[in-house]
């Protein structure tokens, strides 16, 4: 399978009219990673191709689970393998798409596929984006296998509010059924320590729930300040049947100079959710014995986040012998990650890449 997808993503990069590659890098103090990548595609008058390749080598230091206490920080290494390819079938009401994605490391292997179906709608000033997709994964780590199968439902209203103004509203829903092995998002890497009263007795693989249901609306308005000036804000809101409910708000004021060869955005960012149903910092035994549902994931636990970053791009206009547009950017972001229970975190981001479209 690895080498047909390898075949099919070094077709599309001998035939791609746009390559972009960039290496970004994440440190938080606990890890830390290296993230190059690149990416290809290719579209004609009905068909589309793209594809993308990462190797992310990863570094850090992690808590280990002992059956009696908490051990010290314990270093390690890995790599990580990832790529995906697309196929879409452009039609003039709409797409249909056909995806795979891997991620392989040392001892972590994981696949999937997807089926998407995309119809848009105009009427005067007003459009309307409908999607259904649907898809299958397959994940192996530590001698536990789990699958999942999920549905998505998305409906994306774009309407001209005025010459300066832009308005959208969004609405989505999800539906996961996994495997009974370890539940839907459940690592088999992470470990719940159970705990009798104050004292813990053994680490406990984590498991959650067979299947999961998620709504989500979201609302974004697009404002021209200036013939060079703009600002983008969006905010969602979410929620799901395992109890988690969450907002994110985000503010992108933008500038374009040069007859728009520079591009300089800014993002400050705002997060908050309450945490699973299940969720508890210290599960306890009891005479039924280690609690059924249990999770050390921090993406079910309350927290908020708060990030700002700057990204700035330059875009090159070549004559049509040579590359019709070449662009280079860089980013900075720094991100807080604040939680009920579990230890804060500060992480930064930064990378660059390259952009060039035939």
């Amino acid at each position: 399978m690895r080498l047909r997808v390898a075949g099919l993503l070094l077709a599309t990069a001998l035939a791609a009219e746009q390559v972009s590659t960039r290496v970004d890098v994440y440190d938080d103090g606990l890890l830390r990673a290296w993230m190059p990548s690149v990416r290809v595609s290719t579209e004609g008058p009905e068909w589309a191709l793209q594809g993308g390749l990462a190797i992310d080598s990863l570094s850090g230091a992690t808590r280990t689970l002992a059956p009696d206490a908490w051990s010290g920080a314990t270093r390690f290494t890995d790599r990580r393998k990832a790529g995906d390819l697309a196929v879409t079938h452009l039609r003039p009401e709409g797409s249909v798409t056909v995806g795979w994605g891997g991620s392989f490391e040392s001892d972590y292997h994981g696949q999937s596929l997807s089926l998407t179906t995309q119809r848009g709608l105009r009427q005067d000033s007003a459009s309307l984006v409908l999607a259904l997709s649907g898809g299958w994964g397959l994940n192996s780590a530590q001698g536990a296998d789990s699958s999942d199968l999920n549905l998505g439902v998305d409906a994306d209203l774009s309407q001209v509010l005025g010459p300066r103004t832009v308005a959208g509203l969004v609405l989505s829903g999800q539906q996961w059924a996994c495997g009974d092995q370890l539940g839907c998002h459940a690592s088999p890497y992470r470990y719940v320590l159970v705990f009798d009263q104050d004292e813990p007795l053994f680490a406990a693989r984590e498991r959650h729930p067979d299947t999961r249901s998620r709504v989500a609306v979201g609302l974004r308005l697009s404002r021209s300040l200036s013939p060079i000036a703009a600002l983008h804000a969006k905010t969602r809101l979410y929620a799901d049947d395992w109890g988690v409910k969450g907002a994110t708000v985000t503010l992108n004021p933008a500038l374009s100079l040069w007859d728009d060869r520079l591009l300089l955005r800014a993002t400050v960012r705002g997060s908050g959710q309450t945490g699973a149903s299940f969720w508890v910092a210290q599960p306890q035994l009891t005479d039924q014995g280690v609690p059924g549902w249990r999770s050390a994931d921090r993406e079910l636990e309350p927290a908020y986040n708060l990030s700002a970053g700057l990204e700035g791009r330059w875009t090159w206009y070549a004559p049509p012998s040579r590359a019709s547009e070449l662009q280079l950017d860089a980013r900075v972001q720094r991100t807080a990650f604040h939680y009920t229970d579990s230890a804060d975190r500060q992480g930064w981001l930064a990378g660059g890449g390259l952009h060039v479209a035939f």
